[in-house]
């Protein structure tokens, strides 16, 4: 279920904005969406290990760590890919 567009016009004009395009509106709430189902799949990932059935709000609060964590993981395996291709490109290949 979408989020209604009038409460996006309404962050929108809290933060500051004068007026507001039905596109600007759109795209705010596609964003918000796609943040809140990314949180809740992650909420309902830590109360799956906790081998409960409902999502508390401490599952809530731990999901943006969870994935922050994560993106931190995959941001040094990246970089550290990226190192072994710089180091691989600097040797020799052996003779043999």
């Amino acid at each position: 279920m979408p989020i209604a567009l009038a409460p996006v016009d309404r962050i929108l004009r809290k933060a500051g904005a004068q007026r507001v395009s039905r596109a600007a509106a759109l795209e705010l709430r596609d964003i918000v969406e796609n943040f809140a189902h990314r949180m809740a799949k992650e909420a309902i990932k830590k109360t799956d290990q906790s081998g409960r059935k409902t999502v508390f709000k401490e599952d809530v609060v731990q999901a943006p760590r969870l994935i922050v964590e994560r993106v931190k993981e995959n941001i040094v395996i990246d970089v550290e890919a990226e190192v072994l291709r710089e180091l691989e490109d600097l040797i020799p290949p052996r003779e043999g």
